[in-house]
């Protein structure tokens, strides 16, 4: 059974490897054609084009009337984003927040900035939790900004990560 398995082998090998009688070339695939074919670049496209003016935006400082289809107007006034609250720091250790309780304003974009203290703190950190953003791990020694714009009362609230016993609150008024 060997015998006639290498035999097939070595007649596939053979016979697939040998050029035709008299060295002539094989004849090549559709394939093989198209790869040997000489490509001749076509030309390419002009494209042309008449700069026009756009009009620069202008700053509006009243309402504007916009007609989006006949006898119907929209109003669009500007409106104004509001200033960032100056960055706000704090810190955090297993006893408590400070401050524990801080004062900014309603609906102003708010950069928070968290430190998790060196000392009084459990080896794996802490984790800090809040409806207004999404926890975050905290390393002992290890800071970190959160931004938020707070609409009303805010509590943040420091978790141990393994075990989740709340170890204390932060709150934040807004006027």
């Amino acid at each position: 059974m060997k015998l006639l398995a290498a035999l097939l082998l070595a007649s596939v090998f053979l016979f697939g490897c040998v050029q035709p009688p008299g060295g002539a070339q094989a004849t090549p695939t559709p394939i093989q054609d198209v790869l040997h074919e000489d490509v001749t670049p076509t030309q390419t496209p002009t494209v042309t084009a008449t700069p026009t003016e756009t009009p620069s935006p202008e700053a509006a400082s009243e309402p504007t009337e916009v007609a989006s289809e006949p006898n119907a107007t929209a109003t669009l006034t500007p409106t104004q984003t509001p200033t960032p609250e100056p960055g706000v720091y704090v810190e955090v250790d297993d006893n408590a927040w400070y401050p524990g309780e801080i004062t900014v304003k309603k609906g102003v974009p708010l950069k928070l900035t968290i430190k998790m203290r060196d000392t009084n703190v459990y080896f794996a950190g802490g984790d800090v939790k809040s409806d207004a953003f999404e926890t975050v791990r905290f390393a002992v020694g290890e800071t970190k900004t959160v931004e938020f714009t707070p609409q009303g009362q805010v509590k943040i609230s420091n978790y141990w990560p393994t075990s989740g016993v709340l170890k204390g609150t932060l709150t934040i008024n807004v006027n």
